[in-house]
């Protein structure tokens, strides 16, 4: 009889777990919780060079395609954040991206900026920084994989590069001098978490530029202070699984008393 209760124990306890939600909000970000890979893309001067693991303002220049300032030409920025912490089956209830940025020479007005997901079979690895030629299989300008694989359209911003479909637009006529821009990826955290789509991380590219000289600069998950890096911040729930329906426990049981029974039948 006391195996019998046990078990009717432990089963209430299995139930008691099965009805409980459990939620988390965790931010990750270099230097302070998770894993961060990022790389600045350059047209100008070195197509084929990583900028993998460069701190400072070199490393995150936002030139914009159209009307980049002087001589210099479109530079974007690819960012992934390591998701692999979080439970597959979570609910993604909120998550937001944000990204420091710093004006250069001041009054710029850059519209028509793109956020976009970076296509499914399009790993690329952030690289040691080699320049003006990158190491075999490090992200540049011109290759997801330098002398492995290269992008379908230089910059990445191809149609088989990243989603069109589901990018964000944005400026910054309104942004005055230097802070944090965010941006809900909701939707796309929720498919990496799952495994729906390849969590190959986004790229900022795009912009068409007023003023000559001007730019922006993204920080990196390199900067010198931490708190201006690059994070993704993700609030989530894991729903409890599923609860077996009342017959099953009940043939459970049944099946645990017949057992007792033959049990101490057989000590008898």
């Amino acid at each position: 009889m006391k195996h019998f209760v046990l078990l009717l124990l432990v089963i209430g306890l299995i139930i008691g777990l099965a009805v409980a939600t459990y939620a988390d909000n965790v931010t990750i970000q270099r230097g302070a919780y998770g894993s961060v890979r990022d790389a600045g893309l350059r047209s100008d001067g070195a197509p084929d060079g990583n900028i993998g693991t460069t701190s400072g303002a070199g490393a995150g220049r936002l030139y914009p395609d159209a009307g980049a300032p002087g001589d210099k030409g479109p530079r974007h920025v690819i960012i992934a954040f390591d998701l692999s912490l979080i439970p597959t089956n979570a609910v993604i209830n909120s998550a937001t991206y944000g990204v420091y940025l710093t004006e250069y020479n001041g009054g710029t007005t850059i519209t028509d900026y793109k956020l976009s997901r970076v296509q499914n079979g399009k790993a690329w690895n952030e690289g040691s920084g080699a320049y003006p030629v990158a190491s075999t299989g490090d992200v540049t300008w011109n290759s997801q994989q330098h002398g492995v694989a290269a992008w379908a359209t230089a910059g990445a911003t191809g149609g088989a590069d990243i989603d069109l479909g589901t990018s964000q637009t944005w400026g910054i006529a309104a942004f005055s001098g230097t802070g944090f821009r965010t941006f809900n990826v909701a939707s796309w955290v929720q498919d990496w978490v799952s495994g729906a789509q390849q969590n190959n991380g986004m790229l900022m590219w795009g912009g068409i530029g007023t003023g000559s000289g001007n730019y922006y600069w993204a920080a990196m998950s390199e900067e010198a202070t931490v708190a201006n890096r690059p994070y993704l911040t993700i609030d989530y729930t894991v729903p409890p699984p599923v609860i077996p329906e009342p017959s099953s426990l009940l043939a459970l049981l049944t099946g645990a008393s017949g057992l007792g029974l033959i049990w101490r039948r057989r000590r008898a």
